[in-house]
Formats: C-alpha cells, structure tokens, sequence
C-alpha cells in the first residue's frame, strides 16, 4: 500500500469488541472515507474472542488489504466521548474506539446498509432454523452477563429487563 494514497483504518478490528462493535467500528470508517474521497483499509476481519472470520457472513466485502506494518507511521484518532463527536477530516489515520451512534454514519446510511447484508445462504439458514418464527410477533432480549461481571461499565438490574418484558415497544414507535 502507497502511504501518498490517503487512508483511514481501524487496525484493532477483531479485537476491540465483538460483532456489534465491529459493525459500529466499519460503518464509521467508511462514513469517514465516504465525506472526505479517502480510501478505507481493513486487516482481515477475524474476530479473536470468537474466532471467525466475520467478513464470510456478508455479501459485499470490505477492503481487506491493510499492511499492519504501516500503522506504526500513522496517527491514531480515538474517540473521546462514548457519545457522538464530529470527526474533523482524518487522512492516514487509525481509528481508535466504539462509535456507537448512527450519527457517525447518517450521510451514508443505506450504503451502510448494504455493506452489511447477510449472504443469501445465510438468510435461507435463518429462514429455516426459525421458520415457524417468521410469521408471528417477535420479541427477543438478549443478555450477556459472563463477560460483564466484574467490568467497570454498569450492567442493567433486573428491573429493567422485567420493564422491557412488560412495556413492549409499539410497532409504530420503532
């Protein structure tokens, strides 16, 4: 890779977070390369906590063709709240943090979008795994707790979960 041909990254991608975070993670890297005509650079997405190469899942590919050993010789930009920031133009620069808000990708949301759809094959896995699922209301609560345990960010108590269970959103207020 040419350092002259501008580029943003996020190195760490794979192991800073799990998918949710990696999604966040791209999507604003290629918001960023998409407002200021930069190229964006990915390692090979491999998740190390779960060991997949995450990139299989989707039907469009991002660039996967980063050298890691050029980031010695770029800046990094990192995230200074865990709240939306505006990002002035970054050139050759890696990106550093969880950028969990649409705001960071707004301007670029359907192409976002469509980064992220799942293969074919992978829909009709679903599909039938779920079948008798697809037709009817569905709410589903996840919680990841193992992990957390002992974390310095606060977990949700139960109250809150017993809220979600007994207060459903509204389709019309999703």
């Amino acid at each position: 890779m040419d350092m002259r041909c501008p580029f943003i990254t996020f190195s760490r991608l794979g192991k800073h977070g799990r998918l949710g975070n990696q999604l966040f993670q791209i999507a604003v890297v290629i918001a960023h390369s998409k407002k200021f005509g930069i190229s964006a650079k990915f390692p090979k997405w491999h998740c190390k906590y779960d060991n997949i190469y995450y990139s299989d899942f989707f039907k469009n590919k991002i660039d996967e063709s980063l050298q890691l050993d050029l980031i010695p010789h770029v800046k990094v930009y990192r995230e200074p709240f865990f709240h939306y920031t505006e990002i002035p133009k970054q050139i050759n620069t890696d990106f550093y943090g969880y950028f969990q808000s649409d705001k960071y990708f707004n301007h670029c949301l359907e192409e976002i979008k469509k980064l992220f759809e799942p293969k074919e094959a992978m829909i009709e896995q679903i599909s039938e795994k779920y079948k008798n699922l697809t037709f009817s209301q569905i709410c589903s609560i996840h919680i990841r707790r193992g992990d957390y345990i002992g974390s310095v960010h606060e977990i949700c108590n139960i109250d809150y979960y017993r809220a979600c269970c007994t207060n459903p959103i509204s389709p019309q207020k999703r």
